[in-house]
C-alpha cells in the first residue's frame, strides 16, 4: 500500500508524491485536489483546463500538489482515506455541499488542529446520521457507522426550499417532516421531533382540554362564592381560601415545568406514574 509498480521490475517504490498511506489513520485526511489558486495559473494550466472544459471532463490534480490535512471538527477520518471519503460524525451537519473538494477554509487552514469551519453540531444530535461517535454512545447514540443524512424515519427531513423555492439540505437538520401520510412537529419547546397525532385524537383533546378548563373555573367561582358566604374571618372561609391559593400555585407552578425544556429523571418520572395511577 503507498507503492506503485516500477515499470521494467518485479519490485514496487514509493512515489514521490503524498499518498494516503502517509496521512495519520485517524486524526489528517488526504487533500488530493492540489493547492494552486485558479488565479495563479500559469498559461499551461489554464490551456489544459480549457481542453478538459471542452471536452467535458475532469482533469486530474498535480499529484505533487497533494498533502495531508488535519480532519475537520465533527468529522470522521477514520482510515487512510482522501477527502471524497471524509463523513460527518453521528450528531454533526455538514456546512457546504458534498464536493470532491474541500471547502476553502480548510484548504486556508490547513495548519490548524481540528479546523471547525466545515461541520456544525446538529440542534438535536440524534437527527444527524454519520460515522459512529463514541461521544454519544452512552446517551443514544449510534454504534455502527450510519449514512451521512437527517433520520428521515423519525421525522427529521432532508429536502427544504429556499425562499425561491429551489430545493436544498434541511440546515442542520433541525426540520420536521410537514407532508405527506406521515407528519412530525417540534416536542414542546425542545428541538426535537415527533409524531402529529391523528385529527380525530387532536379533536378529542381539544374538547377534553375545554371541559377541563370549564371545570377548574367552575370550582374557582364556587370556592370564590363559598369563602365570601362563610366570611373570611370563620374556619370553613379560611381553609376555602387557603385551598383556592394552593390550587392556584399548583396550576402556576405545573405550566411553568411544562414550557421549560426539562429532562426529567426517568426514575422520577416512573415514580410520578406510580402515584397518580395506584
Amino acid at each position: 500500500m503507498g507503492h506503485h509498480p516500477n515499470k521494467g521490475k518485479t519490485s514496487c517504490e514509493k512515489p514521490t508524491y503524498k499518498t494516503v498511506i502517509d496521512c495519520d489513520y485517524s486524526t489528517q485526511y488526504l487533500n488530493d485536489t492540489g493547492k494552486k489558486d485558479f488565479f495563479v495559473l500559469d498559461l499551461k494550466d489554464l490551456v489544459k483546463l480549457l481542453k478538459h472544459f471542452l471536452l467535458s471532463t475532469i482533469p486530474d490534480p498535480d499529484p505533487h500538489q497533494h498533502d495531508c490535512n488535519p480532519c475537520p471538527l465533527g468529522a470522521s477520518c477514520k482510515g487512510y482515506i482522501a477527502w471524497g471519503n471524509v463523513t460527518a460524525l453521528h450528531g454533526w451537519w455538514r456546512l457546504h455541499d458534498a464536493a470532491a473538494i474541500p471547502p476553502q477554509c480548510l484548504v486556508e487552514g490547513s495548519t490548524t488542529t481540528t479546523p471547525p469551519c466545515a461541520f456544525e453540531k446538529c440542534l438535536y444530535p440524534h437527527a444527524c446520521h454519520g460515522a459512529r461517535n463514541p461521544e454519544l454512545n452512552n446517551n443514544g447514540g449510534n454504534v455502527v457507522d450510519r449514512v451521512e443524512q437527517c433520520d428521515e424515519a423519525n421525522g427529521y427531513s432532508n429536502n427544504c426550499t429556499d425562499e425561491k423555492g429551489n430545493y436544498v439540505r434541511c440546515r442542520l437538520c433541525g426540520t420536521c417532516i410537514g407532508t405527506g401520510l406521515t407528519t412530525y412537529k417540534r416536542s414542546g419547546t425542545s428541538t426535537k421531533c415527533k409524531q402529529c397525532p391523528a385529527s380525530s385524537t387532536n379533536k378529542i383533546m381539544l374538547v377534553l382540554g375545554f371541559l377541563v378548563m370549564f371545570a377548574g373555573l367552575t370550582l374557582l367561582v364556587y370556592i370564590t362564592i363559598k369563602g365570601n358566604e362563610s366570611g373570611s374571618k370563620s374556619g370553613a372561609g379560611k381553609k376555602l381560601s387557603a385551598f383556592k391559593k394552593i390550587l392556584m400555585n399548583f396550576m402556576q407552578l405545573v405550566a411553568l415545568a411544562a414550557s421549560m425544556p426539562l429532562r426529567w429523571v426517568r426514575f422520577f418520572f416512573l415514580s410520578w406514574m406510580r402515584c397518580f395511577c395506584c
